[in-house]
């Protein structure tokens, strides 16, 4: 099962809320989109979280070289910057940057 609210219908019994992979100073983030269409490649965004303002800007780029830039890289009301992407094989992404030592 899935890690969704116990009371989800049960067609979102199966979907997953939060998947981490924790390597060095980024986290990759998963989770399901309930609104995705049944595409292999919309069906999951991915997240890179860090505080590593130049090496996670540096990725943003590269992952927007050729795709789609949904959301500019800045700063948002809760204080990190944020964007999000799409990427030259449709894969979409979100990028987190967050303050060291926060």
């Amino acid at each position: 099962m899935g890690d969704v609210d116990p009371g989800a219908p049960p067609e979102q019994k199966n979907l997953v809320i939060n998947a981490l992979l924790t390597g060095g100073d980024i986290t990759l983030r998963a989770s399901d989109r309930q609104d995705a269409s049944p595409d292999p490649q919309t069906r999951i965004e991915l997240s890179l979280i860090g505080t590593d303002d130049a090496r996670l800007r540096s990725l943003f780029d590269g992952l927007a070289n050729g795709g789609t830039v949904r959301a500019k890289l800045e700063r948002q009301f809760w204080g990190d910057v944020f964007g999000a992407v799409t990427d030259r094989h449709g894969i979409s992404w979100q990028v987190n940057i967050g303050a060291a030592g926060a």
